[in-house]
């Protein structure tokens, strides 16, 4: 469960279920990008294997999983992810089989509105438990 933190209460967001933060682990940076062209960009994990390739066009965010398992992820607007508590069992997440490529509307990413312009992502590997998270434009 994902739930918005207000001053006076929690709403539970139920959309969508947990992660955890992989300080050891997770890469927030520009830095784990790889261009390979101007439609897609190679992402990898702190381990240096290339796990996703994202691209953004006409208000739709495409994750493909390049990582020959199985990718556990969340994507949420980047303000909001300083108004929610998030449950760290991954298992819970969205997943995408190998070779597998999701397209997500904006407006479907958690937290999104018209004044949004960057979207956080998160990923856990399911074999080898590994994980990263970087922040993109929209």
């Amino acid at each position: 469960m994902i739930r918005f933190i207000k001053p006076s209460a929690y709403f539970t967001f139920a959309a969508i279920a947990g992660f955890v933060l992989f300080s050891a682990s997770c890469s927030n940076s520009f830095d784990a990008l790889k261009d390979l062209d101007e439609n897609c960009t190679n992402v990898e994990n702190p381990q240096g294997v290339e796990v996703l390739c994202i691209g953004t066009e006409n208000s739709e965010l495409s994750i493909e999983n390049i990582s020959g398992q199985t990718v556990y992820y969340l994507v949420i607007e980047q303000r909001t992810l300083a108004l929610i508590d998030i449950d760290p069992d991954y298992t819970t997440w969205l997943s995408m089989e190998m070779d597998e490529t999701v397209t997500i509307p904006y407006t479907d990413i958690i937290g999104y509105d018209e004044t949004a312009t960057e979207a956080w992502i998160t990923w856990v590997l399911e074999e080898d438990e590994t994980g990263g998270s970087i922040t993109i434009e929209l």
